[in-house]
């Protein structure tokens, strides 16, 4: 090989190299770029990426309204734990293509973490984002989860109207989430602008949950038993046990304060399973001493109804305490139950094949149709208190309606907040079973409650 030759073989073997090394040099670019700047679950932009491309536009566009929109999926861990991670995984992707969709040239988007979504978007009126986040949310609730399964995906939604020279994104994003929690699981609110007494109203939550906690260590919370009487012969047939809290300076706290709040954090679940356990040990003391006791109704939230331990956690304390599944009923809402109806009809099923009568209630708050009901096959239709307030020709006519659903499909009725002698005649009259309330008896403690064994 001659000289000339050589260093031309040099030099071709240089050149490919440089045309390899710059070839790994852009995948490794690509890669790069990928890793920083693409949601690999998704395959939109990752956080990081959109909240570079926010700062910018914060800080090149100082004429257009903008506002931070973040948002994440209602009970999102219960898709996980029922349908499975990778179900979980399709719904966060399709939520981004819903979104890719919607915001489309108007704003930009990004999966925060985990089912946390955040959005930058230009608006020209508070209209626009109202229909924006309607739209959203209305697309969002179509996402099927898997063939034949119902159940409906709702979302939060807390919007920040970003003030003309701000620059903080951290503040914008904070506030935003602020809002979304404010408003979780608020029955038909599914999302708010925020204003500045919202991160007051968070911080007393926090402090009220961390009282939540103290009292179930401490034993503050008391069952009370709200008598339950055959509307017929108004013989005492059972009750419902109702939580109170019972403060260290002797003071009664209200489950309507407590109760939100707890639902809210999921902290109601523990709630569940101790007023569970202080009904098993009440029957069981009863028993104890000879007395013949009735069957308690108790209530079960969705955070342990949708829990896989649920069923044997609650059968290991009957076992506990020498109880049968008669000696207790479930109580359910109508909401929990509709939410996921293919898993709560299993649920209530496997129930009622333990024994348990299962009791739907607060019905006719909004979910109810006939052929839900008919899937279920409860004991006990519980019809809601607003109902039996109305004594006038349309609220009698909807309570008729609920009595003759129930006959239908062979369930019994049970009247709750029965207060006044028209009301409890008018339910006697039109074949409700069950009458609860002040009328018959206020919820009591144990104590007085074993006085009417």
């Amino acid at each position: 090989m001659s000289a000339a030759e050589f260093w031309m073989y040099v030099s071709i073997c240089l050149c490919v190299l440089g045309v390899l090394l710059s070839a790994r040099a852009i995948r490794q670019r690509k890669k790069w770029y990928k890793a920083l700047y693409v949601d690999t679950l998704t395959g939109h932009c990752s956080h990081k990426k959109f909240c570079i491309d926010a700062q910018q536009w914060l800080d090149t566009d100082r004429k257009e309204s903008k506002a931070l929109i973040a948002f994440d999926i209602d009970n999102f861990k219960l898709i996980n734990m029922i349908f499975g991670h990778q179900t979980g995984n399709y719904v966060l992707r399709e939520v981004s293509r819903v979104l890719e969709k919607s915001i489309q040239e108007r704003g930009i988007f990004a999966r925060k973490y985990g089912d946390l979504f955040s959005i930058m978007i230009r608006y020209d009126s508070i209209a626009d984002i109202q229909a924006l986040c309607e739209m959203i949310v209305a697309d969002i609730a179509q996402i099927p989860i898997r063939h034949r399964q119902i159940y409906r995906i709702t979302v939060s939604m807390g919007i920040y109207l970003i003030k003309m020279g701000e620059r903080n994104l951290d503040d914008m994003q904070n506030y935003a989430i602020l809002t979304r929690q404010s408003i979780k699981n608020k029955y038909n609110t599914y999302y708010d602008f925020y204003h500045s007494q919202m991160k007051d109203a968070m911080l007393e939550n926090k402090k009220l949950l961390d009282n939540i906690s103290m009292a179930l260590q401490h034993h503050e919370f008391q069952a009370y038993y709200q008598p339950q009487y055959d509307a017929k012969t108004q013989k005492l047939i059972g009750a419902e046990a109702l939580i109170r809290w019972n403060n260290s300076d002797g003071t009664i706290t209200m489950p309507g304060y407590f109760i939100p709040i707890a639902e809210v954090s999921g902290v109601i679940k523990y709630i569940d399973e101790y007023m569970f356990e202080e009904v098993c040990r009440q029957q069981h003391q009863w028993k104890k001493a000879g007395y013949t006791t009735l069957p308690i109704s108790v209530n079960v939230s969705r955070h342990s109804l949708y829990d896989k331990e649920f069923i044997q956690t609650y059968l290991g304390m009957l076992k506990k305490y020498n109880l049968t599944s008669t000696d207790i009923s479930i109580e359910i809402t109508e909401g929990t139950l509709f939410n996921a109806i293919e898993i709560s009809e299993k649920l209530v099923n496997e129930l009622r094949s333990l024994g348990f009568r299962v009791l739907i209630d607060d019905f006719g708050m909004g979910y109810s149709s006939i052929s839900m009901i008919k899937r279920f096959k409860a004991s006990s239709l519980k019809i809601d208190k607003s109902f039996i307030d109305d004594m006038g020709k349309e609220g009698k006519a909807m309570t008729t309606y609920i009595i003759d659903i129930a006959k239908l499909m062979k369930m019994r009725t049970i009247a709750e907040g029965v207060e006044t002698k028209e009301q409890y005649e008018f339910l006697r009259d039109h074949d409700c079973d069950v009458i609860q309330g002040f009328y018959f008896a206020k919820p009591i403690p144990a104590s007085e409650f074993e006085a009417m064994l």
